[in-house]
């Protein structure tokens, strides 16, 4: 085989954003590697060169999609902004799809799935301290960091089904404001 050994041109990063956007916008139940190697107008010689099988490959996207949400929470609690997690997901409805989707897949693979896991996890651990940070016992932080959680993951889903921009910001708003104690209330922008 004359590509054995040789580095293919594009850089693993590159690669996986270009496989993530794609997935976002196609799903990942019917990806193949020769379905996105053709899709991304590359050999699959390059998919297996960088990622190795499917698995692989699904391993390095719930990870980098899991980094982004990740640092995209820690930087928003940080400076106590509640509004920009929402907005994210209705400028990126494809990637909030595409994370329920790798959720779904994972629920029917093992029930301990790593990005149910990560995701799940790490959120509730982020507003438990925060709650606490508050001044809550731990276990009414862990009850309210559930239903902020719990409701917001509802209404991402119900932004994803219905596409319902205006109504589903609403909800957020309001649920965020009922769970949310003190000046970090958030409030809807005028209009909405």
């Amino acid at each position: 085989m004359a590509n054995r050994g040789r580095r293919p041109s594009t850089s693993r990063d590159d690669l996986l954003q270009r496989v993530i956007d794609y997935l976002a916008g196609h799903g990942i139940a019917k990806a193949t590697f020769r379905s996105l190697a053709a899709a991304l107008n590359i050999s699959t010689y390059q998919l297996v060169y960088y990622f190795g099988s499917k698995e692989q490959l699904l391993d390095a996207v719930v990870a980098e999609v899991e980094r982004r949400q990740r640092d995209l929470a820690e930087k928003c609690l940080a400076e106590g902004d509640l509004l920009s997690p929402w907005q994210w997901c209705v400028d990126n409805r494809e990637w909030l799809r595409l994370d329920f989707e790798i959720l779904l897949q994972e629920g029917r693979e093992s029930p301990d799935g790593p990005l149910a896991n990560r995701v799940f996890r790490d959120w509730h651990q982020l507003w438990i301290e925060r709650f606490m940070a508050e001044g809550l016992p731990d276990e009414e932080a862990e009850v309210e960091a559930t239903l902020l959680i719990g409701g917001v993951v509802g209404l991402q889903l119900d932004l994803i089904a219905t596409g319902d921009v205006e109504r589903t910001t609403r909800a957020f708003y309001s649920h965020v404001q009922q769970r949310v104690a003190g000046s970090s209330r958030p409030r809807p922008p005028a209009g909405t």
